[in-house]
């Protein structure tokens, strides 16, 4: 009794993970709330460019001094299934943040707001999805180029993402775009024969 348990429960969990990993997603959307020296909110919104590789926007602000824009390429690694990924990935940012200023007399510490920044992103996460959503919890630290002070910050941020096209589609979308690329290659062969073989006969009828 126990080994057929057993046996049972095994079947289910190989049949669980396959069910999980017969499906992803190729673009997803939804909101993302970030936590750092400010907390905000914001959208984000990631597209499967190939296996592996995703690209990510964001859109965050904590409705005060902080309005920021992330571009990012991911790479996901699944973990166990295609639904549950590790991902890391670098990008760049933009937008107007506080920054932090000393004087260095007094040593009193002050804020000067409206800075106009630029960054380099890095990000690193886990990433699970379930029926149509995508869950991901990620630490984005943010390295500052132009505007802001202290040149590095960290951020923890969670997002929760609507799947609008699953993996499946996108894949099939992929199979049939190729297909017809495919059939148009073969009709442009065949019709660039056509004049040689036409002349080919012309030549063979007035020889004979």
């Amino acid at each position: 009794m126990v080994r057929y348990t057993r046996l049972l429960i095994l079947i289910g969990l190989i049949l669980f993970f396959k069910a999980l990993s017969g499906q992803s997603y190729g673009l997803s959307a939804g909101l993302r709330l970030g936590n750092g020296p400010e907390r905000t909110i914001g959208l984000t919104g990631q597209y499967r460019l190939a296996d592996h590789l995703t690209i990510e926007g964001i859109v965050q602000t904590d409705f005060s001094n902080e309005h920021t824009a992330h571009f990012l390429i991911q790479e996901h690694q699944p973990f166990l299934t295609k639904r549950f990924n590790l991902y890391m990935g670098t990008g760049v940012s933009f937008g107007t943040e506080r920054s932090r200023l000393v004087d260095p007399v007094t040593s009193v510490e002050g804020y000067t707001v409206g800075n106009s920044t630029i960054g380099v992103d890095l990000m690193l996460g886990m990433e699970v999805t379930l029926l149509s959503y995508s869950v991901s919890m990620d630490v984005k630290p943010n390295v500052n180029i132009v505007g802001r002070e202290p040149w590095v910050e960290n951020q923890v941020g969670i997002s929760v993402r609507s799947v609008i096209i699953s993996g499946a589609k996108q894949n099939k979308a992929k199979r049939k775009r190729e297909r017809n690329q495919r059939q148009k290659a073969r009709q442009k062969r065949r019709e660039s024969r056509e004049p040689w073989l036409g002349e080919w006969y012309q030549e063979l009828f007035k020889k004979t």
